[in-house]
């Protein structure tokens, strides 16, 4: 609770400076960048104190294309210089863009770790990170070997250049 005080003046104070229409378009994107980091961060306190009360996640239905190019957009400017982070294959299939029922945070907290990893693992100059966003159909055997109900699933991918997983390691 006592975080989520802290960062309360932050998200008063960024949202105020998005508002002060004589500041540059750039000076309030800077705020609005702020704001949008101060809330997840109220969101990952939220979900910490959720998980020591053992409460279940919050599902809802969630537009993934705007909690993937969110969570770009907040890791993009955390990368180095030379590491490039690209959001692809946005499947146009989906009616309204991809939808799922999952819990927003949770969705922008495993991004951000794979997305974490991978900039640990691509070169500094020349590391390359890509999202890909698909609309995929489980039939029967294919859920079953992946312990799912068969259906139509939102499939995220995160692919990069890095050196992968040493083969002493996967198993």
């Amino acid at each position: 609770h006592e975080i989520n005080n802290l960062l309360q003046p932050i998200v008063i104070y960024a949202n105020f400076g998005v508002s002060q229409r004589e500041l540059a378009a750039n000076i309030r994107q800077y705020f609005a960048h702020i704001g949008r980091a101060a809330d997840r961060r109220i969101h990952i306190v939220r979900n910490v104190l959720a998980y020591a009360r053992q409460s279940p996640p919050r599902r809802e239905n969630v537009a993934v294309e705007g909690v993937v190019r969110e969570t770009i957009e907040l890791m993009g400017a955390a990368l180095e210089p030379g590491i490039v982070l690209e959001l692809r294959g946005v499947d146009g299939d989906a009616p309204d863009g991809l939808c799922a029922r999952v819990d927003r945070t949770g969705l922008g907290q495993v991004l951000t770790n794979l997305l974490s990893n991978a900039a640990e693992a691509v070169p500094a100059t020349g590391g390359r990170i890509g999202i890909a966003m698909r609309v995929i159909a489980l039939g029967t055997d294919a859920a079953a070997e992946l312990v799912l109900a068969p259906g139509i699933y939102c499939c995220l991918e995160v692919e990069d250049n890095g050196h992968g997983i040493p083969p002493e390691h996967i198993g």
